[in-house]
């Protein structure tokens, strides 16, 4: 799935639904897996943690063949800072905060880090109406820390199956010579 038909896709369900719950997209050589990732930690190590053991679990049960690409869509916070300014406090605690829909991943097909990032606009009865861009296409770069964390679970979980099926090959093998 190419990152602009995703983009097109998540900014559907987002304006249907009213929202984005966080979600998950790896696609691989075989097929495509989407996942829900539900309750999300606040604290950024679980929730990294968290995202490590998604990696593993979608390798270990998902078969998705070569991994190819990973995207993950939820909403979020953001705060406006002049570029001479530091931010002050965490955006969600922000009162001029923005609520976003974020869709950050890597192609690793094309080691390409994408990004991209909507204002979600709110009528006076909270109903989302729309989504501004927030950025200029091709100005923005970003590399997730969740997105790495997804991947390094994905090929830990994989490399320990294929440490395993060796050894067992190996067992297999020398009982036949032994015996």
């Amino acid at each position: 799935m190419k990152f602009e038909q995703l983009t097109e896709m998540v900014k559907e369900v987002c304006l249907k639904q009213g929202e984005h719950v966080p979600q998950i997209f790896v696609q691989g050589s075989k097929n495509t897996v989407m996942a829900i990732l539900a309750d999300l930690p606040e604290d950024f190590k679980k929730r990294h943690k968290g995202f490590f053991v998604a990696g593993a679990k979608i390798a270990l049960e998902a078969d998705i063949g070569l991994l190819q690409s990973v995207y993950f869509a939820s909403e979020g916070w953001m705060s406006r800072v002049k570029k001479d300014e530091k931010m002050s406090t965490r955006p969600k605690d922000d009162p001029k905060r923005v609520e976003c829909l974020i869709l950050a991943g890597t192609d690793m097909e094309n080691s390409k880090d994408n990004f991209i990032c909507f204002e979600m606009l709110r009528n006076k009865d909270k109903k989302l109406t729309g989504l501004k861009p927030l950025d200029k296409k091709g100005e923005t770069s970003y590399k997730s820390p969740l997105i790495e964390a997804f991947i390094a679970g994905f090929f830990a979980a994989k490399a320990r199956i294929q440490n395993i099926s060796d050894t067992d090959k190996f067992d297999v093998a020398k009982r036949r010579v032994v015996n």
